[in-house]
């Protein structure tokens, strides 16, 4: 009820100072390097909407809660090994960055250095951007669809539909992985999806944890990640692992997963399965064709963002910095 009392406050003072939009930009989606562009274009005086499906900031990047354990990070993630794009999560989203690797050694492990890691896990970093974003300005909206988008060829703006209600925007950001339906295209085509389907292994295992993000030989097994030091269960004798496996199909194999953990001397023979329970993350996918068949308003209203890796961050961060401010100077 707050924010919509807010979102009509500040239609109501963009009718008095005579804007012909109610957003400057529309931001589609809460994965980091949304946020941090819908925080970089609200620092630079732009009126921004980030609207969510979803209950949580995130997106792929988000936490949940899963076998009992609050906050673990959805799927298996590594950030890379770019320092620039380490030192800005650290500097200005506030992460304490640990290396990503295993204290001790997995025999099926290579040495592969999959760079730095927030040490509280993404629930740390989407946190953080939220909180951001809020103190920038960002009007956020969650729980919320973004059901259509009409663009408005005379006036070079769209109108959008979100929850029922139309709002009109000059610019509307996207990524490979925001749906998006245009009004004004005929015979548009459904909106395609993909499935990211997670099996999660709750285990009991005192050993310490032998991997952190890994493409293990297991048959259906795409990627597995042990998520236990980046969900405060280090030191309780139990661990939890995210295996990203190729279909649903798997997501009953659990005890098999298990056992194949311990074939590739990834968890310790003694170790024993507490718990096994599932996550299908699903995403939609964008077609630039749409943009281009709407014709060169639409093309000039959209703006996308290369999402398809956190490390992306790096093409951004020097704009980004220009306006953000560091995270210890926010905190005194």
């Amino acid at each position: 009820m707050h924010l919509r009392f807010f979102i009509l406050f500040c239609l109501w003072v963009c009718g008095i100072y005579g804007y012909e939009t109610d957003f400057d930009s529309v931001v589609v989606g809460t994965s980091p390097i949304c946020m941090c562009e819908a925080i970089y274009k609200a620092k630079t005086g732009e009126r921004v909407l980030v609207v969510e499906r979803a209950a949580e900031c995130g997106g792929a990047w988000k936490s949940i809660s899963i076998c009992g354990i609050p906050h673990v990070d959805l799927g298996c993630h590594e950030f890379g090994g770019n320092r620039q794009v380490e030192q800005f999560l650290e500097e200005y989203l506030g992460c304490k960055m640990i290396r990503n690797a295993p204290k001790n050694q997995g025999k099926g492990v290579t040495r592969a250095d999959w760079g730095a890691y927030p040490q509280n896990g993404c629930y740390e970093l989407a946190r953080n951007l939220e909180w951001l974003a809020q103190r920038s300005g960002v009007v956020l909206m969650l729980n919320s669809n973004l059901e259509s988008v009409c663009v408005d060829k005379a006036r070079k703006n769209a109108e959008i539909i979100i929850n029922g209600s139309r709002y009109s925007t000059r610019k509307i950001v996207v990524t490979s992985y925001s749906g998006i339906q245009i009004e004004n295209i005929p015979n548009h085509p459904a909106l395609r999806t993909c499935k990211f389907p997670h099996l999660y292994l709750l285990i009991e295992d005192p050993t310490p944890t032998r991997f952190t993000y890994h493409q293990p030989s297991i048959a259906g097994v795409t990627r597995v990640m042990n998520v236990t030091q980046f969900s405060n269960l280090e030191g309780t004798g139990m661990q939890i692992i995210s295996l990203q496996v190729r279909d649903e199909k798997a997501l009953d194999q659990g005890e098999k997963c298990f056992e194949e953990l311990k074939r590739l001397d990834l968890i310790d023979k003694s170790a024993r399965l507490v718990r096994a329970e599932s996550y299908v993350y699903e995403q939609s996918n964008f077609d630039r064709t749409l943009i281009t068949r709407a014709g060169p308003e639409a093309v000039a209203i959209f703006e996308q963002l290369d999402t398809n890796h956190i490390s992306n961050i790096g093409r951004y961060v020097e704009r980004w910095k220009k306006v953000m401010i560091p995270w210890k100077s926010l905190a005194q």
